[in-house]
């Protein structure tokens, strides 16, 4: 559970420094040299995950880590095994990890969709891939043109599905 908040926070582009004062007495330093290894190898299952087929992975993808695919239940199983240790500033939140813990809006979701895009045509990972990803951002978009009333989310979204039809039409011949 530690290395998931450690990966979440890294992600989250918190410093070695900060994540080692939160954990107490570590320093910057040796929380780097704990974790790198770890944070490294999320990397590389997130930009190539058909290369890996891992057993303990998503049910629908059955490769990247579960708390990719339920990043909720992973927070759930994360509030459990603090309170069961008595971690908190209160004995009686049951959510001492994620309560404090904002819910991701669609605009969140859109930064980190479009940062996999990116990097899925930097590391030319596998077509199907970027396609499920472009149509992610599809329905995004729908939900923000719809939340704002932006027609030019909806014509972002329109592209987005061109563009993944077009990767599934090149996918299929022969």
């Amino acid at each position: 559970m530690l290395t998931a908040a450690v990966l979440y926070e890294r992600e989250a582009g918190t410093s070695w420094d900060t994540l080692g004062s939160r954990m107490g007495n570590a320093t910057g330093e040796s929380v780097h040299e704990r974790f790198i290894a770890e944070v490294k190898n999320w990397r590389r299952r997130l930009a190539q995950p058909q290369q890996e087929a891992e057993p303990e992975g998503c049910a629908e993808d059955g490769r990247a880590p579960d708390v990719v695919c339920e990043p909720m239940r992973a927070g759930e199983l994360l509030d459990a095994w603090a309170v069961a240790r008595g971690l908190g500033a209160d004995s009686t939140d049951e959510h001492p990890i994620t309560g404090h813990v904002p819910s991701p809006s669609a605009a969140d979701e859109l930064r980190a969709l479009e940062a996999a895009i990116e990097h899925a045509g930097e590391t030319r990972l596998a077509r199907d891939v970027l396609a499920g990803l472009l149509e992610r951002q599809a329905t995004v978009l729908d939900e923000i043109a719809v939340e704002i009333d932006d027609p030019s989310a909806a014509a972002r979204a329109s592209d987005s599905r061109i563009r993944a039809a077009e990767i599934r039409q090149d996918e299929s011949r022969p």
